[in-house]
């Protein structure tokens, strides 16, 4: 992080990069990473103290530090800073523990690699390294910036590439499809709204032969 390298010569420049951090929506990692560097840098003779002088608590302090233990290789493979959640590092630190940071890390570049980016997936992944259990992918179609073709959005598409023209192929039997089921729909929404029409028709020609026959009936 580069508040590790960044120059704090005493309290107050702290005081301030503290405030700023806070002001900007900083992370409780990326906190962390700040308390960690001060505390290392001795501008305070406890953590206790320095907790007083940010306006903080000994205890949030405390377990913040613990949160810049985990290597940065992890932070990034469950999605950034904003991701290291208070559940998500007490599980990281467990298996950190459990399992030495070299091994986690090693684990989590794999899971990028992969192109696993759900953060279930990747804990699963470092936390038993095995891959997670086969998902239905999400395919997302969006219209271009040109407004005349489609995009279409496919996780982890490596898996696809080799297989490039079956898919065109695929594709285009699914457009076909899905026209002519729309070409269906809509001669089925023609068909309804003729025999809505007509039973009005019917409806009123009914009523009217009544009203014909009312009248042949009635006396002169």
């Amino acid at each position: 992080m580069a508040v590790a390298t960044q120059p704090i010569p005493n309290r107050l420049t702290a005081k301030k990069i503290h405030a700023d951090m806070q002001r900007a929506g900083a992370s409780n990692y990326e906190l962390g990473v700040l308390y960690r560097a001060l505390l290392r840098r001795r501008l305070w003779k406890t953590q206790a103290e320095m907790a007083a002088f940010l306006g903080t608590t000994p205890t949030y302090v405390s377990r913040l530090v613990s949160f810049a233990e985990i290597p940065e290789a992890v932070v990034e493979a469950v999605g950034g800073a904003d991701k290291i959640t208070f559940r998500v590092a007490n599980l990281l630190l467990c298996v950190i523990e459990s399992l030495g940071s070299a091994t986690v890390q090693a684990r989590a570049r794999r899971a990028k690699n992969l192109g696993y980016s759900a953060i279930d997936d990747v804990l699963e992944f470092i936390v038993a390294d095995r891959e997670p259990a086969p998902k239905n992918s999400v395919v997302k179609v969006r219209l271009s910036r040109d407004k005349e073709t489609l995009r279409i959005d496919v996780p982890r598409l490596d898996r696809l590439i080799p297989h490039l023209p079956r898919l065109e192929s695929v594709i285009a039997t699914a457009i076909a499809v899905f026209e002519a089921n729309l070409a269906n729909d809509a001669d089925a929404a023609s068909l309804s709204r003729f025999e809505h029409v007509r039973k009005i028709v019917d409806d009123a020609q009914i009523h009217a032969d009544v009203g014909l026959d009312k009248s042949e009936g009635a006396p002169l």
